[in-house]
């Protein structure tokens, strides 16, 4: 083993990986798959291919091969296996902290990684509340976090004030004073952290879904949205573009009201695709939250309507040419008859600008 890497340690990663390439490439060519991997943690999954009846009468599962025939298959290799990171084959696996339960399609964070991350995030708040905090602890904070996301995809939208503070800093090592708002939503991530138990579904959602939605806004008139044949509108009803606001602000409203439009039609499980043409809102609502404080608000409420019915929106760039939402967003409605006619009530976030035509 090679452990000399002559231009540094960022390749050290790369290196690695092709190593475990190797082996799962080894894995596969004895009909042991699949094995996903993530650097050099290997995840190893089978699935039955029998039964046996058991003694009393009940039935067992069948696989191919057990976790003794995969290391020994490996054997003349050396590889040098963690004394503790091994499992053997269940239901319930844990993987890169998270315990994926394959019956009841649900991922959560262990345990152990729970109180871990928490201790983390509270001693990080004790400590760097009223002091400067050097740019290294901030990064491995927003790190832990980011990873915590695969379970609470809702507190995407909370590491925005975080990732814009990192930002500032002009030294690795001169120290900043934290913001109001990354304290505001650090203590969020305590609250979320601080209940045991929580799991996210992960229901299988089918194939995109194209319901024919497309939104836009303007800044002068309002709010059109095209869903199939039918159409809606909103109408500004007192100046808004102030304090932060500007059009792409507006261009994640109409996405939210999209989203609302389809929560009252019962539409869950699913990922839908939504046409606009704001390249900004696109990305921010692919990445789950937005440097905008007013769009990552907006992002953060539709990301709450989406993870109540599990649905996954797919935000699709097109030109505003081709926009279909374009003449409705600028006044020129379509035939009554085809209005959408599902109540939503607006956030009083969006009540104090907006009024249904």
């Amino acid at each position: 083993m090679d452990h000399n890497f002559p231009f540094g340690a960022c390749s050290a990663h790369y290196c690695l990986g092709r190593v475990v390439d190797a082996i799962v490439d080894i894995l596969q060519a004895v009909k042991i798959a699949p094995v996903p991997k993530w650097g050099d943690d290997l995840f190893p999954i089978r699935f039955p291919i029998g039964t046996i009846a058991e003694s009393d009468g009940s039935f067992a599962y069948k696989y191919s091969y057990n976790l003794t025939l995969l290391k020994d298959t490996l054997a003349p290799l050396g590889v040098p296996w963690h004394a503790s990171k091994w499992n053997d084959f269940c239901s319930k696996p844990v993987y890169l902290g998270l315990v994926w339960d394959f019956e009841n399609r649900t991922v959560a964070l262990a345990e152990h990684k729970r109180e871990k991350y928490l201790t983390k995030l509270v001693n990080f708040l004790h400590l760097n509340s009223s002091r400067r905090i050097l740019k290294k602890d901030a990064l491995s904070l927003l790190g832990t976090l980011s990873h915590v996301t695969v379970v609470h995809q809702d507190g995407r939208s909370y590491l925005s004030s975080l990732s814009s503070f990192i930002s500032t800093f002009t030294n690795d090592f001169k120290p900043r004073y934290p913001r109001l708002s990354v304290i505001k939503d650090l203590e969020w991530w305590v609250l979320k952290l601080s209940h045991a138990g929580f799991t996210r579904p992960l229901s299988h959602r089918g194939a995109t879904q194209d319901l024919g939605i497309w939104v836009d806004a303007s800044k002068s008139w309002g709010i059109g949205i095209i869903i199939g044949d039918e159409w809606d509108a909103w109408k500004w009803s007192a100046p808004w573009h102030n304090k932060g606001r500007d059009i792409g602000w507006a261009e994640s409203v109409a996405v939210e009201l999209a989203a609302r439009i389809l929560c009252e039609r019962g539409v869950a499980n699913a990922a839908v695709l939504i046409r606009g043409d704001n390249q900004g809102v696109v990305g921010s609502y692919g990445r789950g939250r937005g440097r905008n404080l007013h769009v990552n608000l907006t992002v953060r409420r539709t990301e709450i309507i989406g993870t109540s019915s599990n649905v996954l929106y797919i935000l699709e760039y097109v030109q505003s040419k081709l926009n279909k939402a374009d003449p409705i967003s600028r006044g020129e409605l379509g035939p009554w008859a085809k209005q959408i006619t599902d109540y939503i009530q607006l956030p009083k976030e969006l009540a104090l600008y907006l009024r249904h035509v």
